[in-house]
């Protein structure tokens, strides 16, 4: 071969092999379904913002029943988190966040051990009697954001706020029920079903789970040829190999 054929294929292989590995760099970082996945469950970072896509690592109550496309919580050393995701809105009222924070499950609201509730922006400290209806609004702070068409809500509770010197939080005894009621106080969404009945709240270890996409592995190469050198048969029809993985949607 003469030295300029030579050179001008080398050149020309060269290009195709850098065209290829960008065209594969870009197919990994657009191709749908290939999440990352959060190392630990510390990683997990849950903006209050309406987008659900941060809780994709955290276990949910409920998927596509009760009333809701999803709906989980979890708590971490000093608050307690919530969301929904309702499956309609039709005649959307409100919202009603039973909160049993000290581990009696049998005091409170219905004696189910209901010590808070968050209903729309407010929040209320239980004060009724023998388990009557009957609620104290409270000052303390707490962070709830709704999605301007009341599809998506998530809370943020600090340890704080549902702790009392008489009955401090335990977290590790936190039941919630997510409930929400149309414009005439009838049900619309309730989990755990029932309007009394609670959940236990997981840790953010215990609710952790990798991302509803299956993670990517077992990548592979398979060269055409030996690739010990760029020749034609290395790179028949412009392809210098081929690459392959595990997982993802």
């Amino acid at each position: 071969m003469k030295k300029g054929k030579f050179t001008g294929s080398l050149k020309l292989y060269a290009k195709r092999l850098v065209t290829g590995t960008l065209a594969l760099s870009m197919a990994m970082a657009f191709t749908p379904g290939m999440t990352a996945k959060a190392a630990t469950a510390s990683d997990i970072a849950i903006a209050l913002d309406g987008e659900t896509t941060d809780w994709d690592y955290i276990q949910k109550f409920v998927v596509d029943e009760d009333g809701f496309s999803q709906a989980a919580a979890f708590v971490t050393d000093d608050a307690l988190y919530v969301m929904r995701d309702l499956s309609s809105v039709t005649d959307y009222g409100n919202d009603h966040l039973y909160i049993d924070a000290d581990g009696n499950h049998t005091n409170g609201y219905c004696n189910g051990g209901i010590d808070f509730m968050v209903e729309g922006a407010g929040f209320y400290n239980y004060s009724g009697d023998a388990g009557g209806w009957g609620w104290t609004n409270s000052t303390k702070k707490f962070e709830v954001v709704k999605t301007s068409d009341n599809v998506v809500a998530e809370y943020k509770i600090p340890f704080d706020t549902i702790s009392t010197s008489d009955a401090p939080v335990n977290p590790d005894e936190i039941r919630i029920h997510i409930g929400c009621v149309k414009s005439d106080w009838s049900a619309l969404a309730n989990y755990p079903s029932g309007e009394i009945t609670l959940a236990d709240v997981p840790t953010a270890e215990e609710a952790y789970r990798e991302s509803n996409a299956e993670v990517i592995s077992g990548f592979g190469f398979s060269p055409n040829g030996t690739l010990k050198a760029i020749t034609e048969e290395t790179m028949a029809n412009g392809v210098v190999g081929t690459f392959s993985a595990m997982g993802g949607d």
